[in-house]
Protein backbone atom coordinates (compact mmCIF):
# COMPACT_ATOMS: atom_id res chain seq x y z
CA UNK A 1 0.00 0.00 0.00
CA UNK A 2 1.13 3.89 -0.43
CA UNK A 3 0.24 4.16 3.08
CA UNK A 4 -0.70 2.78 6.12
CA UNK A 5 -4.71 3.04 6.73
CA UNK A 6 -3.36 5.21 9.84
CA UNK A 7 -2.31 8.02 8.18
CA UNK A 8 -4.90 8.68 6.22
CA UNK A 9 -7.25 11.48 6.98
CA UNK A 10 -10.66 9.85 5.84
CA UNK A 11 -10.23 7.02 8.23
CA UNK A 12 -8.11 9.02 10.82
CA UNK A 13 -11.01 9.61 13.34
CA UNK A 14 -12.86 6.24 13.12
CA UNK A 15 -9.58 4.58 13.88
CA UNK A 16 -9.01 7.06 16.87
CA UNK A 17 -12.83 6.53 18.01
CA UNK A 18 -12.24 2.44 18.33
CA UNK A 19 -11.75 0.29 21.33
CA UNK A 20 -8.50 -0.14 22.09
CA UNK A 21 -8.66 -3.84 21.54
CA UNK A 22 -9.74 -3.24 17.96
CA UNK A 23 -7.24 -0.79 16.64
CA UNK A 24 -4.41 -3.24 16.70
CA UNK A 25 -6.61 -5.33 14.30
CA UNK A 26 -6.29 -1.64 11.82
CA UNK A 27 -2.84 -3.05 10.84
CA UNK A 28 -3.96 -6.32 9.01
CA UNK A 29 -6.31 -4.28 6.77
CA UNK A 30 -4.00 -3.64 4.02
CA UNK A 31 -3.31 -7.03 3.44
CA UNK A 32 -6.03 -7.87 3.24
CA UNK A 33 -7.56 -5.39 0.90
CA UNK A 34 -4.68 -6.32 -1.03
CA UNK A 35 -5.99 -9.34 -1.92
CA UNK A 36 -9.03 -8.20 -3.58
CA UNK A 37 -7.14 -8.35 -6.88
CA UNK A 38 -5.02 -11.01 -7.87
CA UNK A 39 -1.41 -11.05 -7.52
CA UNK A 40 -0.68 -10.39 -11.11
CA UNK A 41 -3.04 -8.02 -11.39
CA UNK A 42 -1.71 -6.01 -7.74
CA UNK A 43 1.71 -5.89 -9.09
CA UNK A 44 0.57 -3.84 -12.13
CA UNK A 45 -1.69 -1.73 -10.34
CA UNK A 46 1.00 -0.83 -7.50
CA UNK A 47 3.06 -0.39 -10.25
CA UNK A 48 0.86 2.40 -12.62
CA UNK A 49 -0.21 3.99 -9.19
CA UNK A 50 3.74 4.10 -8.55
CA UNK A 51 4.40 5.76 -12.22
CA UNK A 52 1.55 8.59 -11.50
CA UNK A 53 3.29 9.21 -8.12
CA UNK A 54 6.70 10.17 -9.61
CA UNK A 55 5.17 12.28 -12.77
CA UNK A 56 2.99 14.02 -10.12
CA UNK A 57 5.82 14.98 -7.90
CA UNK A 58 8.05 15.91 -11.17
CA UNK A 59 5.41 18.30 -12.44
CA UNK A 60 5.42 20.25 -8.88
CA UNK A 61 2.27 18.73 -7.10
CA UNK A 62 2.64 17.88 -3.51
CA UNK A 63 2.48 14.55 -1.92
CA UNK A 64 -1.10 15.46 -0.80
CA UNK A 65 -1.89 15.69 -4.26
CA UNK A 66 -1.56 12.06 -5.40
CA UNK A 67 -4.05 10.37 -3.09
CA UNK A 68 -6.63 11.35 -3.03
CA UNK A 69 -5.87 13.13 -6.35
CA UNK A 70 -8.07 15.76 -8.04
CA UNK A 71 -9.26 15.17 -11.79
CA UNK A 72 -8.00 17.67 -13.89
CA UNK A 73 -3.90 16.79 -12.86
CA UNK A 74 -5.08 12.93 -13.31
CA UNK A 75 -6.49 14.07 -16.56
CA UNK A 76 -3.48 15.73 -17.26
CA UNK A 77 -1.48 12.67 -16.73
CA UNK A 78 -3.62 10.52 -18.94
CA UNK A 79 -3.04 13.06 -21.60
CA UNK A 80 0.90 13.13 -21.64
CA UNK A 81 0.69 9.02 -21.48
CA UNK A 82 -1.38 9.26 -24.85
CA UNK A 83 1.63 11.06 -26.05
CA UNK A 84 3.98 8.86 -26.13
CA UNK A 85 1.81 5.24 -26.00
CA UNK A 86 1.84 2.87 -29.08
CA UNK A 87 -1.51 1.54 -27.11
CA UNK A 88 -4.13 2.63 -25.17
CA UNK A 89 -3.20 0.03 -22.39
CA UNK A 90 -0.71 2.09 -20.56
CA UNK A 91 -3.55 4.67 -20.26
CA UNK A 92 -6.16 1.88 -19.20
CA UNK A 93 -3.60 0.48 -16.55
CA UNK A 94 -3.07 3.88 -14.98
CA UNK A 95 -6.88 4.86 -14.91
CA UNK A 96 -7.99 1.38 -13.28
CA UNK A 97 -4.83 1.81 -10.98
CA UNK A 98 -5.76 5.10 -9.52
CA UNK A 99 -9.78 4.02 -9.38
CA UNK A 100 -8.37 0.82 -7.69
CA UNK A 101 -6.40 2.74 -4.82
CA UNK A 102 -8.95 5.37 -4.34
CA UNK A 103 -11.58 2.13 -3.88
CA UNK A 104 -9.69 0.95 -1.24
CA UNK A 105 -9.03 3.93 1.07
CA UNK A 106 -12.62 4.96 0.51
CA UNK A 107 -11.90 8.25 -1.49
CA UNK A 108 -14.07 9.63 -4.07
CA UNK A 109 -12.05 8.62 -7.60
CA UNK A 110 -10.93 11.34 -9.93
CA UNK A 111 -11.55 8.48 -12.32
CA UNK A 112 -15.35 9.20 -11.85
CA UNK A 113 -15.09 12.55 -13.72
CA UNK A 114 -16.48 13.21 -16.77
CA UNK A 115 -13.06 15.11 -17.97
CA UNK A 116 -11.02 11.70 -16.82
CA UNK A 117 -13.95 9.39 -18.50
CA UNK A 118 -13.53 11.40 -21.64
CA UNK A 119 -9.61 11.29 -21.82
CA UNK A 120 -9.84 7.40 -21.69
CA UNK A 121 -12.52 7.32 -24.21
CA UNK A 122 -10.55 8.92 -26.39
CA UNK A 123 -7.01 7.33 -25.64
CA UNK A 124 -8.71 4.12 -27.02
CA UNK A 125 -9.67 6.71 -30.22
CA UNK A 126 -6.54 7.87 -30.97
CA UNK A 127 -4.52 4.44 -30.36
CA UNK A 128 -6.73 2.19 -31.61
CA UNK A 129 -5.13 -0.35 -34.19
CA UNK A 130 -6.93 -2.35 -37.32
CA UNK A 131 -8.26 -5.20 -36.15
CA UNK A 132 -5.67 -8.20 -37.84
CA UNK A 133 -7.88 -11.01 -37.75
CA UNK A 134 -5.89 -14.19 -37.47
CA UNK A 135 -7.01 -17.43 -40.10
CA UNK A 136 -9.72 -19.55 -38.37
CA UNK A 137 -8.76 -23.08 -37.14
CA UNK A 138 -10.86 -25.70 -38.96
CA UNK A 139 -11.43 -29.23 -38.23
CA UNK A 140 -10.18 -29.76 -41.86
CA UNK A 141 -6.83 -27.75 -41.11
CA UNK A 142 -5.82 -29.69 -38.43
CA UNK A 143 -6.40 -33.20 -39.92
CA UNK A 144 -3.84 -31.72 -42.77
CA UNK A 145 -1.73 -30.73 -40.25
CA UNK A 146 -2.42 -34.17 -38.75
CA UNK A 147 -1.44 -36.48 -41.97
CA UNK A 148 1.37 -34.07 -42.76
CA UNK A 149 3.39 -34.46 -39.43
CA UNK A 150 2.58 -37.44 -37.68
CA UNK A 151 5.19 -40.52 -37.96
CA UNK A 152 5.10 -43.36 -36.11
CA UNK A 153 7.46 -43.59 -33.32
CA UNK A 154 8.14 -40.06 -33.43
CA UNK A 155 6.99 -38.59 -29.92
CA UNK A 156 7.94 -34.92 -30.73
CA UNK A 157 5.56 -34.74 -33.23
CA UNK A 158 3.05 -36.70 -31.70
CA UNK A 159 2.93 -34.05 -28.82
CA UNK A 160 2.61 -31.83 -30.76
CA UNK A 161 -0.20 -33.05 -32.35
CA UNK A 162 -2.15 -34.06 -29.38
CA UNK A 163 -1.22 -30.24 -27.64
CA UNK A 164 -3.07 -28.43 -30.92
CA UNK A 165 -5.87 -31.05 -30.97
CA UNK A 166 -6.67 -30.86 -27.00
CA UNK A 167 -6.15 -26.74 -27.32
CA UNK A 168 -9.26 -26.98 -30.07
CA UNK A 169 -10.95 -29.27 -28.00
CA UNK A 170 -11.01 -28.21 -24.73
CA UNK A 171 -10.96 -24.04 -26.07
CA UNK A 172 -7.38 -24.51 -23.67
CA UNK A 173 -5.73 -21.17 -23.57
CA UNK A 174 -1.91 -21.60 -23.52
CA UNK A 175 -1.20 -21.20 -20.16
CA UNK A 176 -4.00 -23.37 -19.46
CA UNK A 177 -2.02 -26.28 -21.53
CA UNK A 178 1.41 -25.83 -20.68
CA UNK A 179 0.57 -26.16 -17.27
CA UNK A 180 -0.85 -29.10 -17.59
CA UNK A 181 0.53 -32.25 -15.40
CA UNK A 182 0.49 -35.89 -16.02
CA UNK A 183 -1.85 -36.48 -13.19
CA UNK A 184 -4.49 -34.08 -14.76
CA UNK A 185 -5.37 -36.26 -17.09
CA UNK A 186 -7.25 -39.31 -16.51
CA UNK A 187 -8.52 -42.03 -19.69
CA UNK A 188 -11.77 -43.41 -20.13
CA UNK A 189 -13.02 -45.62 -22.83
CA UNK A 190 -14.97 -43.07 -24.12
CA UNK A 191 -13.61 -39.54 -22.91
CA UNK A 192 -10.60 -38.26 -20.92
CA UNK A 193 -11.07 -35.79 -18.09
CA UNK A 194 -8.43 -32.98 -17.57
CA UNK A 195 -8.32 -31.17 -14.37
CA UNK A 196 -7.61 -27.39 -15.27
CA UNK A 197 -5.73 -26.06 -11.73
CA UNK A 198 -6.06 -22.55 -12.24
CA UNK A 199 -7.51 -20.27 -15.56
CA UNK A 200 -7.97 -16.50 -16.40
CA UNK A 201 -11.83 -17.33 -15.71
CA UNK A 202 -11.15 -19.27 -12.41
CA UNK A 203 -11.29 -16.20 -10.44
CA UNK A 204 -10.79 -17.94 -6.84
CA UNK A 205 -8.36 -20.89 -8.13
CA UNK A 206 -10.59 -23.50 -7.53
CA UNK A 207 -10.13 -25.40 -10.36
CA UNK A 208 -11.96 -27.50 -12.75
CA UNK A 209 -12.32 -31.04 -14.68
CA UNK A 210 -12.85 -30.47 -18.45
CA UNK A 211 -14.20 -33.64 -20.30
CA UNK A 212 -13.27 -34.26 -23.73
CA UNK A 213 -15.47 -37.16 -25.91
CA UNK A 214 -13.70 -39.72 -27.68
CA UNK A 215 -14.47 -39.51 -31.40
CA UNK A 216 -13.20 -42.46 -33.15
CA UNK A 217 -11.20 -40.19 -35.79
CA UNK A 218 -7.80 -41.52 -37.11
CA UNK A 219 -5.81 -39.23 -34.89
CA UNK A 220 -7.40 -40.30 -31.57
CA UNK A 221 -6.88 -43.72 -32.17
CA UNK A 222 -2.83 -43.28 -33.28
CA UNK A 223 -2.14 -40.81 -30.46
Amino acid sequence: MVRDLQQVASHRDEIDSLPEILVDKVTLLPDILHQSRADSTRKNYSNAFNRWRVWALANGLGSGDILPARDFPVALYLTSLIQSANSCRPIITAFYSIKWFHDIYNFSSPTNSKIVLNILEAAKRILAKPVNKKEQITVELLQSMYHSLFEEGNVFTQRTICALLLSFSGFLRSSELLNLHYNDVVLHNTHMDIFIESSKTDRYRDGAWLVIARTGTESQLKI
